[in-house]
């Protein structure tokens, strides 16, 4: 009786073992990272290694995630066998120093405006930049053409839509964060259109025009 209690008790984790194994393994293959194949010990130690080897080597870079939830569900990864061991290669994001500082995006809406000259046309902003992302703490701003490059909040500086540019040069961003007319006009530029006024954009009078696709609106104060 005793050894078949202990047959049963070893065959039942056996199983469950296996049953669980194959669990991670179709969750793998769904795109994220099973808890069982890589635990959260593993894997903090994995990060610790990592940001200590850029701490020698490479002192001006640093991770830009410490949070389990990013690399368990959103992070790419690889995976190759030898023999009977699985690898897994997480790509793990990493920045440099300078722009370790938390950046506010913005969106640039174009907003159409009537000419001076005559009322049968108006002006809207030519620039080709879609939104920018900016933080006091930091000298460089970055710049986006398409919105749709954009991969949650970690970005990719090889990205052509992604152009970092010096603050204290005089540039289209710069501009409309400073909200200087002159140079809005200078170096973002603007083009001439007849109506009608584009899709989502209803005139009210005079200047004054309602935005019906902005679904949300996020303001930053700094004293």
């Amino acid at each position: 009786m005793s050894l078949m209690l202990d047959f049963l008790h070893n065959n039942t984790v056996s199983v469950s073992q296996v049953n669980a194994l194959y669990n991670a393994v179709q969750l793998l293959m769904t795109g994220n990272i099973p808890h069982f194949l890589v635990p959260h010990d593993k894997l903090t130690f994995a990060l610790k290694r990592i940001q200590k080897h850029l701490n020698e080597f490479q002192p001006h870079l640093m991770m830009s995630r410490y949070d389990y939830g990013y690399y368990y569900h959103e992070a790419s990864f690889r995976t190759f066998r030898k023999g009977n061991i699985l690898f897994i290669m997480i790509d793990t994001p990493v920045t440099t120093r300078v722009f370790a500082n938390p950046f506010s995006l913005y969106d640039v809406v174009k907003v159409p405006l009537q000419t001076f000259e005559t009322h049968e046309f108006y002006c809207m902003l030519a620039t080709d930049i879609t939104s920018f992302a900016f933080t006091r703490d930091a000298d460089y701003i970055l710049e986006l053409t398409n919105s749709a490059a954009l991969n949650g909040d970690v970005w990719d500086a090889n990205d052509p839509a992604l152009t970092i540019v010096d603050r204290s040069r005089l540039t289209c961003a710069s501009a409309l964060i400073a909200g200087h007319l002159p140079n809005i006009k200078g170096l973002c530029r603007y083009s001439i259109h007849k109506p009608p006024f584009p899709r989502g954009i209803l005139k009210l009078f005079g200047n004054t025009f309602l935005l019906m696709n902005i679904t949300t609106l996020r303001l930053h104060c700094w004293s």
